[in-house]
């Protein structure tokens, strides 16, 4: 939080990580889904992916807001 406080370009950095965490948790999703063909389970797979990329956009938004407190941070230094 300090660090953030002193530079708000950590928050950007922060955001992406977790954008990128989640992007891997998918990616491993999809493979665990391709190695089980079982129907009840490639079923709450889907659901899962389903409501992982609906939720997509909102942290797409939160590293647009982020950017955005950042370049606001920026002008207010010079």
């Amino acid at each position: 939080a300090n660090a953030v406080q002193q530079n708000p370009r950590q928050l950007v950095r922060v955001v992406i990580t977790i954008n990128l965490a989640k992007v891997h948790h998918a990616a491993s999703h999809l493979f665990n889904l391709t190695c089980d063909v079982d129907y009840v389970t490639t079923m709450q797979a889907t659901l899962s992916l389903r409501d992982y990329f609906s939720n997509f956009e909102c942290h797409q938004q939160n590293l647009r807001l982020a950017q955005a407190y950042v370049l606001d941070w920026s002008c207010r230094q010079q």
